[in-house]
C-alpha cells in the first residue's frame, strides 16, 4: 500500500522523468553515463510525494543502499550531491549479477522512472523459481568475490 495514496502520481512523475531522460540522451548524454549523470537532470524520485518518499519502508534496494546521511535534496530534484556513506561492496551489483548468472542473462539496471515499461515487457520473469539454498549460495559467493577484490586490489571505498 502507498502510504498517502500517490498511486497517479508514481505513474505520472514515472512518465514525466522518463520523457527528460530521453531528452538528455536526445541532447547528447550517453546512456553508460546517465547513472552518475542521473542527478543532474534535475528530476524528482517517483516515489517521492509531497516531499515525503511513500515507499520508504518497502523502497527499493539501489535506495536502501544509499545511506544518505545529508538533504533530500537529490531526491526532489532541487540538486546538490547527496552525502553518502561509502560502502565497501554493492549489495545492489552483487544482487544483480546473481539475477544474471541465475537466468543466464546480461547484467541488467533498470532506471527507476522506466519501471513500468520494465515490468511490462518482462512478464513472466516473476515466475522463475531457483532453490533457495543454491542461491543463497550463490549471493554469499559473489559477496565474497567482491569483497577479496576490494581487499587484494585496494579498490574499496573508504569507509
Amino acid at each position: 500500500m502507498i502510504r498517502g495514496g500517490g498511486g497517479n502520481q508514481i505513474y505520472e512523475k514515472c512518465v514525466s522523468n522518463s520523457a527528460s531522460i530521453l531528452a538528455g540522451i536526445e541532447n547528447g548524454l550517453k546512456a553508460s553515463e546517465l547513472e552518475s549523470n542521473y542527478g543532474s537532470l534535475g528530476i524528482e524520485c517517483p516515489f517521492l510525494i509531497d516531499g515525503i518518499c511513500v515507499f520508504y519502508s518497502k523502497r527499493p534496494t539501489a535506495c536502501r543502499e544509499h545511506i544518505v546521511t545529508g538533504s533530500a535534496g537529490f531526491c526532489d530534484g532541487s540538486g546538490g550531491e547527496p552525502k553518502v556513506a561509502d560502502m565497501p561492496v554493492s549489495v545492489l551489483e552483487c544482487l544483480g549479477e546473481l539475477a544474471s548468472e541465475l537466468e543466464g542473462s546480461d547484467l541488467e539496471a533498470v532506471i527507476l522512472p522506466f519501471m513500468f515499461a520494465w515490468a511490462d515487457d518482462n512478464k513472466g520473469r516473476d515466475e522463475q523459481r531457483w532453490p533457495v539454498e543454491m542461491m543463497v549460495e550463490k549471493f554469499v559467493g559473489i559477496l565474497e568475490a567482491k569483497a577479496d577484490e576490494c581487499l587484494v586490489e585496494s579498490v574499496c571505498l573508504s569507509v
